[in-house]
């Protein structure tokens, strides 16, 4: 499939601005992940509802709110 010339470079700007979004919003105390994953429709649910509980189990353990 071709995306073209500006599709590339658009996508290479982005990856290049995360680094500096992370270090601005890390200067006001945010913390922020994305995940990518793959799972069938009908444990979509339950895919969201154990991340959540892992990122909060994980979090507070470190002291996180």
């Amino acid at each position: 499939m071709a995306a073209g010339e500006e599709n590339g470079k658009s996508g290479y700007f982005l990856t290049y601005m995360i680094g500096y979004i992370r270090d601005f919003v890390a200067d006001h105390n945010f913390i922020a992940e994305s995940f990518e994953t793959s799972c069938p429709w009908n444990k979509v649910s339950s895919l969201c509802k154990n991340v959540i509980k892992r990122l909060i189990d994980a979090c507070g353990k470190r002291g996180i709110p």
